[in-house]
């Protein structure tokens, strides 16, 4: 009885878990680029942070988290040189249009960060 309360315990919790990650990435998908642009560091530490919790979990639930994690971490640096500032508008559009695929209608002042990883 006891290994089953546990069992449950640890559902429950990882449940709790896999909950909050989603709802964290979804409020940083949900930032428009040309704020969350300089604050890269939210994404760092979301990378971080959910690397270290899913790292002992020893059942096949982290293996696609821990994938898109790694997706995540490894766009960083080139994300850190997609700045308003740095780029014209003919850069922005074979950027979005050409190697993203995004539709014409995403423009600089509608983009947001999932348009990045959704590509």
């Amino acid at each position: 009885v006891n290994v089953l309360k546990d069992e449950v315990k640890l559902v429950q919790q990882r449940s709790h878990h896999l909950l909050e990650y989603s709802l964290s990435l979804d409020e940083l998908r949900n930032k428009k680029w040309t704020s969350f642009q300089s604050n890269l560091s939210d994404l760092d530490d979301f990378v971080y942070k959910w690397s270290h919790v899913v790292k002992d979990w020893d059942d096949i639930v982290p293996d696609p988290i821990v994938h898109q994690l790694k997706l995540l971490e490894s766009s960083i640096p080139a994300l850190r040189h997609c700045r308003v500032d740095l780029f014209r508008e003919d850069h922005w559009v074979e950027l979005l249009q050409g190697k993203l695929r995004l539709p014409g209608s995403i423009r600089v002042d509608n983009l947001y960060f999932s348009h990045f990883i959704q590509s």
